[in-house]
């Protein structure tokens, strides 16, 4: 992939090359885990929080 572009120039503007639009999905899909991770507050249930007494890891 390095080296291959993604955006080519077309008029005044850019559009993506083949290997761009083969990658799209799963860009898509990475960025969308990403926000699932870093998102403030994402995988917290409350209902599902168990306390585990001080020292009961050791």
């Amino acid at each position: 992939m390095v080296g291959d572009p993604l955006l080519v120039r077309a008029g005044q503007g850019l559009v993506p090359t083949p290997r761009a639009v083969e990658l799209r999905e799963d860009v898509a899909s990475l960025l969308r885990g990403c926000d699932d991770v870093l998102r403030p507050g994402a995988g917290f249930d409350a209902v599902h929080l168990q306390r585990i007494p001080h020292g009961a890891g050791r």
